[in-house]
């Protein structure tokens, strides 16, 4: 019923019943627009206030979609996971070239990676068998990426035939339904010989996606780096951890004179490859060290040079993608952090020649950009 005034006179009528329930429809669809509109606001500019993030995480506002991202010191997609980095159940004895063999588990992000590779080839109507296998280490940074050096990702090969030197790209055949299956990733590995069944003991992925740097320059070994996403989440235990990467608040890291830690299962110096992983303490050392490295063109700031001047200690044929730690604080503890990645060098523990390493600090921007999950 409403009510109305006209000439000193109180008039009341009264709303139809159709006017009625228009009004209520009316009402509920402004409230419900007003609603949305307001939700629409909230999820343009502001939306990590409806997004659910790990405990360890905080949220990235961008337009529309809100970014849960680990916090230093975990690592994980932010949502799921977000587990610790750096732990280790078993001391380093960090006393692979001139290395000894570690403490069992006592760097458990460290990764075998394993690449077979076979085809048959036509060369001059004559038909070949190819078959390519090597060994790589690698990191486990989260429980779905390993981080490793790129020149461990086979992307062809040459075949000599008649004094001459064909190449061949690496493509899917009837041995290989993807090139992905090409590479296994092996964690909480301490023992190695050299087929699958003397691994042990040991957890085996198999491998959805294989990213290269997408300026990576094999003459110059220059953005040697590379992710492998797993097919399926890691479990994570006494011998299986993710590494810590470097502080991004870190502007030059590692500094010079620093003392670091490589690790392998590579040539040691009997040339034969380690049965059990070796570790060694070397020092990051001046880039005018490396200046021997003339046809390199190396880049101290996405390189690191270390080792030791006289020799003898150094990674090798075997080591490559693997890690180079350094000791620093995380939130309050002393963990060792993946420095760096084992790239090349010229001889193995050969004076004058230290190692030249992937400096993971300056890739940290890519790391994260295709670690997600």
């Amino acid at each position: 019923m409403e009510t109305e005034i006209k000439h000193g006179k109180r008039v009341q009528f009264y709303l139809t019943k159709n006017r009625l329930t228009k009004l209520i429809i009316f009402t509920i669809i402004f409230l419900v627009v007003l609603a949305c509109a307001i939700l629409f606001i909230i999820y343009g500019v502001v939306p990590c206030a409806l997004k659910k993030c790990h405990q360890n995480a905080w949220c990235k506002n961008n337009p529309f979609w809100g970014e849960c991202k680990c916090k230093y010191g975990y690592g994980g997609d932010g949502s799921r996971f977000c587990d610790e980095c750096g732990l280790s159940f078993n001391d380093n004895n960090v006393r692979i070239v001139g290395g000894y063999e570690a403490v069992p588990h006592s760097w458990p992000s460290i990764v075998l990676l394993t690449v077979e590779y076979k085809t048959i080839i036509t060369i001059q109507d004559s038909e070949f068998f190819i078959s390519k296998s090597f060994m790589c280490g690698g990191n486990l940074i989260n429980r779905r990426t390993v981080v490793t050096a790129a020149h461990c990702i086979l992307r062809n090969f040459d075949k000599d035939f008649n004094n001459e030197t064909y190449s061949f790209n690496v493509t899917e055949n009837a041995y290989y339904q993807s090139l992905e299956s090409m590479y296994k990733v092996y964690l909480g590995v301490d023992y190695f010989v050299n087929s699958d069944n003397d691994i042990k003991p040991a957890e085996v992925y198999n491998v959805e996606q294989v990213i290269m740097h997408e300026k990576y320059d094999e003459k110059l070994v220059k953005n040697d780096i590379a992710i492998l996403k797993l097919s399926s989440n890691v479990e994570l235990n006494e011998n299986v951890q993710i590494s810590c990467l470097p502080n991004p608040d870190f502007k030059n890291y590692p500094t010079q004179n620093m003392q670091a830690f490589i690790v392998g299962w590579g040539i040691t110096d009997n040339e034969t490859l380690a049965n059990r992983l070796n570790n060694v303490e070397i020092s990051i050392l001046n880039e005018t060290i490396c200046d021997h490295y003339n046809d390199y063109e190396i880049d101290m700031e996405t390189q690191i040079c270390a080792g030791t001047i006289e020799g003898g200690k150094d990674t090798c044929q075997g080591d490559s993608g693997g890690p180079l730690y350094t000791l620093n604080d995380v939130n309050g503890k002393k963990k060792y952090i993946l420095s760096g990645l084992t790239s090349f060098g010229i001889g193995c523990g050969k004076k004058l020649y230290p190692g030249i390493y992937t400096n993971t600090r300056y890739f940290l921007d890519w790391i994260e950009k295709n670690s997600k999950f």
